[in-house]
């Protein structure tokens, strides 16, 4: 109680008595007052951040093609067997070292109805590292077609597989960047250059064949522990060169140079989401 003295004297007046709620309350009350200016700074925070995104994505994202089926090439020389046949021993795996000369592979080949088989040897044409790619004992080649590569020394290049799909808006000229598997601060630089069929050899273009980009790298000296053979990743920047030829385009006019003749290459390609 407090004393307050006036004109009639002397009054007493009563303290309102404060509850065990009250006192409670007025914690909570404090610090969610105290939590507003957090929860503002929280949403500024994240509005900035879904905008830095949009902005990343309208001006960059959206515009890359990426691939981790690439490596380094060279210059490439097909490997042939001379006879059709299955392939019975295959003596080199992917990225060796070889010499000219080295036996590659063995192919098992009958001349018609003759009961006595006989085996074809495959001998590397040059020195370099060999891709073997897909094939595996057991597969049937046949003569004259390529069954592997051996990849010369020479000025290196990139060799990036795509998706008919993914090809969309890749162009001639476009930007590339190199990335090297387990070296994460190491980057090279290059641009699209080429692109050829991989897939059948003759048919329609379909969605399920596959694209070869050749990349010509800005330096042609490759950095210190890297060569041929060796596998990579690839990211095309596309869609702002403006006037360079389109891939779709140049891999049309082969397709009908090799007789895929009257076929639309767009027609078989999903347009990418963007």
């Amino acid at each position: 109680m407090d004393r307050q003295q006036g004109p009639g004297g002397t009054r007493i007046i009563p303290h309102k008595k404060r509850s065990p709620g009250d006192m409670r309350a007025a914690p909570r009350a404090f610090a969610a007052g105290a939590l507003w200016p957090l929860t503002g700074v929280g949403l500024v925070v994240a509005c900035l951040i879904a905008l830095s995104w949009m902005v990343e994505y309208v001006t960059v994202s959206q515009y890359l093609v990426h691939t981790d089926d690439a490596y380094i090439g060279g210059n490439e020389v097909p490997v042939r067997s001379a006879v059709p046949g299955l392939v019975r021993e295959l003596l080199v795996t992917d990225n060796q070292e070889i010499v000219a000369g080295q036996l590659l592979a063995r192919i098992e080949h009958r001349d018609g109805d003759a009961a006595t088989v006989a085996l074809n040897d495959v001998i590397a044409p040059v020195a370099g590292v060999v891709t073997v790619g897909g094939l595996h004992v057991g597969d049937a080649v046949p003569a004259g077609r390529s069954m592997m590569a051996v990849v010369a020394p020479g000025e290196p290049h990139i060799i990036a597989a795509l998706a008919v799909s993914d090809i969309t808006y890749v162009a001639i000229g476009q930007a590339v960047t190199i990335e090297v598997p387990g070296q994460p601060s190491l980057r090279l630089y290059g641009h699209v250059a080429d692109a050829e069929w991989i897939g059948a050899a003759s048919g329609p273009p379909s969605a399920e064949d596959r694209i070869a980009l050749k990349i010509r790298l800005a330096n042609p000296a490759l950095p210190v522990g890297l060569r041929t053979g060796m596998a990579v990743g690839a990211t095309i920047l596309t869609g702002l060169t403006g006037t360079e030829r389109m891939v779709s385009q140049i891999l049309q006019e082969k397709a009908q140079k090799s007789c895929r003749c009257g076929q639309d290459l767009q027609a078989a390609a999903v347009r990418r989401r963007i």
